[in-house]
């Protein structure tokens, strides 16, 4: 607890999953009641974000472990940017097709940056805290899941159902996330005497 980038990664995880799982939760009412799908049609564009999201997992653990080592703050924080933009395309866009192409892409690299930042605290926590300080960070991702979808309905209702506020603070999220990171986490890697000690320990 007295480490400072634990804060960072736990607050970097939090307000990195505040917009996934904001996004997630409330895309199907989104699909029915402002694009106008059907339930089938919603059922197929909702479906497709998770795909991609599977493959942008996928990339992130081996973009970080063959491009990213040693700067993969650098790789969230990329991920996220592009999350966020792709976000904003995806509400502003009028076109049917183009709104599922950015909708699949910002989920896609918002769990890229799921993905890498996991690798956060295994770079900094010494072998013998790293259960502890695993579950901290992942608890920081918890609240984000918690608070995202009453957040996002407690906005829509407040704005007289304007879903376009809901999905500012989603692309406002991913850049907090994204600032947390950079500035709160500083690659370094350990010396070999300082995992020796770690692991004796």
């Amino acid at each position: 607890m007295k480490e400072p980038r634990i804060w960072s990664m736990f607050f970097g995880v939090f307000f990195l999953t505040v917009p996934i799982w904001g996004y997630m939760t409330w895309l199907p009412t989104y699909l029915v009641k402002v694009r106008g799908m059907n339930l089938t049609r919603m059922a197929v564009a909702a479906s497709i974000p998770f795909f991609v999201a599977t493959v942008g997992m996928l990339l992130s653990g081996w973009m970080s472990d063959k491009l990213f080592r040693g700067r993969r703050r650098y790789l969230v924080v990329f991920a996220e940017l592009i999350g966020a933009v792709c976000l904003y395309l995806f509400y502003t866009t009028p076109s049917p097709e183009q709104a599922t192409l950015y909708q699949s892409l910002a989920a896609g690299f918002l769990f890229m940056a799921l993905g890498s930042i996991w690798a956060l605290p295994v770079i900094y926590l010494p072998e013998n805290l790293m259960g502890s300080g695993s579950g901290f960070v992942n608890t920081g991702g918890q609240l984000g899941g918690l608070v995202a979808p009453l957040a996002l309905g407690m906005i829509i209702d407040w704005t007289g159902g304007n879903y376009d506020a809901a999905f500012q603070l989603l692309a406002l999220s991913c850049l907090i996330s994204s600032s947390i990171i950079f500035f709160g986490i500083g690659e370094k890697r350990k010396a070999p005497v300082e995992v020796a000690a770690a692991t004796a320990k």
